[in-house]
């Protein structure tokens, strides 16, 4: 089978959900063989305990994160994994959602973090001629940042691998990722007055918005599980149904048109 190499796995992630609780605050644990090894023990052992992140209730899961590069066996390349039920349980219902390696180095935040700190610089100094030197360079950093990045995400874990430059998704279209809702608040300027964002994430959801002062345009990629509810300011038409208001619930893939209420 595949392994991977201990050193460029220096934490694992698991999220999983389970009915009950282990029994006398025990703990489920992680056990892994190395080449060489024939078989598992307690000293290749690592406890899982799981919380309730906040991004759990995207994932439906209880999240658990395994610091794997402080334990003395945890080297060489890794060839099997198996996790375990905490000491005494069984008749267990358990659902791995994910179980991953995480590699944090925080480079995939620098081209952001570039855009929105010139985008700031400009907005607070009005320096036009630092704009038109470093314009080029923001868009190169943004079209790296929308196609090899993953795309944008709003509402993901570990979202800052694909954080967009704040002015577009943030600031002119106003969008807000909320818990039950996607809220689209357009303010789109007279110089660009229609905005298009491809590839955003909500709710393991990928789609293309599209928005002017007084329309908005939504492509989902796939049909949502649940339904993905939008929010948005005042009254709007929503074309596809012939129905009017400010809260919305899109159940299908493809093409949705609001158009802003005279």
């Amino acid at each position: 089978g595949m392994g991977l190499d201990a050193f460029n796995a220096p934490y694992m992630q698991i999220r999983w959900k389970r009915d009950g609780k282990p029994p006398n605050h025990t703990l489920p644990y992680m056990e892994w063989l190395r080449e060489g090894d024939t078989e598992f023990g307690p000293d290749w052992r690592v406890f899982i305990h799981s919380y309730e992140s906040a991004y759990s209730h995207f994932t439906k899961s209880d999240h658990a994160m395994l610091v794997m590069h402080r334990h003395p066996k945890w080297k060489g390349k890794i060839k099997r994994m198996r996790l375990s039920l905490a000491p005494g349980e069984s008749d267990v219902t358990l659902d791995v959602h994910s179980f991953f390696t995480v590699y944090d180095t925080r480079h995939p935040i620098n081209n952001p973090i570039f855009i929105s700190a010139s985008w700031n610089y400009f907005r607070w100094t009005g320096d036009i001629g630092f704009l038109r030197e470093n314009v080029n360079r923001m868009r190169r950093a943004m079209r790296y940042q929308m196609t090899e990045m993953g795309g944008i995400g709003v509402d993901k874990e570990f979202f800052e691998s694909s954080i967009p430059p704040s002015i577009i998704v943030y600031g002119f279209l106003g969008i807000d990722p909320m818990p039950d809702a996607l809220r689209i608040s357009p303010k789109v300027p007279a110089t660009c007055p229609e905005l298009t964002v491809h590839n955003l994430l909500y709710h393991g959801v990928p789609m293309d918005i599209t928005a002017t002062e007084s329309a908005i345009a939504i492509s989902l990629q796939r049909a949502p599980i649940d339904g993905l509810g939008i929010k948005l300011d005042g009254q709007w038409f929503y074309e596809e149904t012939g129905k009017s208001g400010d809260s919305f619930t899109l159940r299908r893939d493809g093409e949705h048109h609001f158009r802003k209420a005279q």
